[in-house]
């Protein structure tokens, strides 16, 4: 074991970076494979898009999805090589975490990290439940975002330093290319070049120009696109989802359900004597998801490291790397609590640019404890080795086959081939499942059992044979509530996940 990682860590630094870039690509292939054709709800979406992209109808595509840069390279893939729409997902799924992996492990070099910070930096990456384990399967645009997110910080740390048109240039493309991605992108790309004023290596004029520099590309194409616009008599709408940040309702976009929430805390929950305390007593609980959303997200190992660093920085990091790292924390944290505001959501994929910074930290704390457990007792020196070990089963989990019921909406859509063999008429519930039974798409819609009760009230659904119906574990009122309605029908099957908290039951005509 040590004479394996006393050999990596004396390959050139080039040749390791890209031999880690590589085992990322293989563990992206291996995650899409144990997936056997599993999809997020989102995913049927943005392949609808991308069909309608190679079919040539553009407007349609734009239209049901206005950020189509995701769905556009599925098309792109799909024309030209031939293969499935989920397939030509799958590669470029593995294509983006490859190139995320090696500019992760760039922005260690430049940081200052030598080959052993970069082990380690691969092993937390690779052992990340959320990233790796749970988020890479996912066929979204989020890989997308996270490659040029990664590469677009790579080249701002060089520009920094250099102060190049080149870099000027490429870290601009690279984080135009994020936000067409995630327009969460947007934020980086507009607030992060400030972080050079802070130069004081630099004149104050020269700070300025390059600030100028850093923004070159984005004043240019603002003021090209906004001058089509004007010229074409075109409204802001035509932005696709930049729209939502450039409008004079943004405020008000933000706030707005913050308020009504705010208002119903005051008068339903605390009462007439607390109710002044309301909207601070959201705030702090917003405070509180997004801290328990970060360790969630990072794992409890990577942010302990990742404190570690930060506690010793003046020693393991770059000063400027150090500087730069803590502004797009910033920003990463602000985008959490805008969104957190605007929509009482924050899921773990918005949390995730924080979280890739954390484990760039942490790498730096890891590799600190390798090289000082050394001095250390023999039985202190093996809490390192667990930690390693902790970690690195980690990994294994995440690229072991799926357990039993991961495709438990598959398996309930399979069931149903197999028992119809006369091809008879079947109401499926929700988007996903209709793609997994190769049905039109026919749109995307949140609440499932509306769709039920509408064709039950409707007196439609008693055209159908087979009722392919979403449940959860609480949700056993959808039973009694098909009992009743639906006296016709009996449940014939129900397939669940590993868990057994979700399912997909099955119920047919009686004959």
């Amino acid at each position: 074991m040590n004479s394996l990682l006393n050999k990596l860590i004396q390959l050139p630094t080039n040749r390791l970076t890209w031999l880690l870039a590589a085992i990322g690509v293989l563990i992206a292939m291996q995650i899409n494979y144990i997936q056997h054709g599993w999809i997020n709800n989102d995913s049927v979406l943005y392949f609808e898009a991308a069909r309608l992209f190679a079919l040539g109808e553009w407007q349609q595509g734009f239209k049901l999805f206005p950020w189509p840069l995701y769905s556009g390279l599925i098309a792109l893939v799909h024309t030209i090589s031939g293969f499935s729409l989920h397939f030509s997902a799958q590669i470029l799924n593995v294509l983006f975490f490859g190139i995320a992996t090696h500019s992760f492990l760039k922005l260690i070099r430049l940081c200052g990290g030598d080959n052993l910070t970069l082990l380690c930096g691969a092993l937390l990456l690779f052992s990340s439940q959320y990233i790796v384990g749970d988020a890479l399967q996912m066929l979204l645009r989020d890989q997308g975002f996270w490659a040029f997110f990664l590469t677009g910080i790579v080249f701002f740390v060089r520009f920094y330093r250099s102060l190049s048109w080149t870099d000027a240039i490429a870290w601009q493309l690279a984080m135009i290319t994020a936000m067409l991605f995630r327009v969460e992108g947007i934020t980086y790309l507009l607030a992060l070049p400030f972080v050079l004023l802070l130069n004081k290596n630099l004149a104050l004029s020269t700070r300025g120009f390059a600030l100028l520099k850093a923004h070159s590309v984005n004043l240019s194409a603002g003021l090209i696109v906004a001058s089509y616009l004007f010229l074409k008599g075109l409204p802001v709408s035509n932005l696709g989802r930049l729209q939502e940040i450039f409008t004079t309702r943004l405020l008000e976009d933000l706030t707005r359900k913050f308020m009504q929430r705010s208002e119903i805390m005051a008068n339903d929950v605390l009462g007439n004597f607390l109710d002044q305390f309301a909207s601070e007593g959201l705030l702090l609980t917003f405070i509180f998801i997004m801290l328990a959303k970060t360790i969630s997200s990072a794992g409890w190992i990577t942010a302990g490291l990742a404190a570690y660093t930060i506690r010793l920085r003046q020693q393991l990091l770059n000063h400027d790397a150090w500087r730069i790292l803590t502004a797009v924390m910033a920003i990463a944290l602000i985008d959490m609590f805008l969104i957190i505001l605007k929509v009482f959501v924050l899921s773990g994929r918005y949390v995730v640019p924080l979280t890739l910074i954390l484990i760039t930290l942490a790498a730096f704390g890891l590799s600190e404890l390798f090289h000082r457990q050394q001095k250390w007792p023999g039985k202190k020196r093996w809490l390192v080795y667990i930690l390693v070990v902790v970690l690195a089963l980690g990994m294994v989990k995440n690229i072991l086959p799926k357990r039993a019921g991961h495709n438990y909406q598959q398996d309930a859509v399979a069931w149903v081939k197999s028992h119809n063999p006369d091809n008879l008429p079947v109401f499926y519930d929700s988007s996903r499942v209709r793609y997994y039974a190769a049905e039109p798409f026919i749109g995307t819609w949140m609440d499932v059992w509306q769709k039920v009760t509408e064709a039950t009230e409707d007196g439609s659904i008693h055209k159908y044979e087979f009722l392919l119906i979403s449940q959860e574990d609480d949700e056993e009122w959808k039973s009694a509530h098909m009992a009743e309605k639906l006296p016709d029908f009996m449940e014939v099957h129900r397939a669940g996940n590993r868990k057994g908290k979700k399912f997909v039951v099955v119920y047919q005509k009686n004959s």
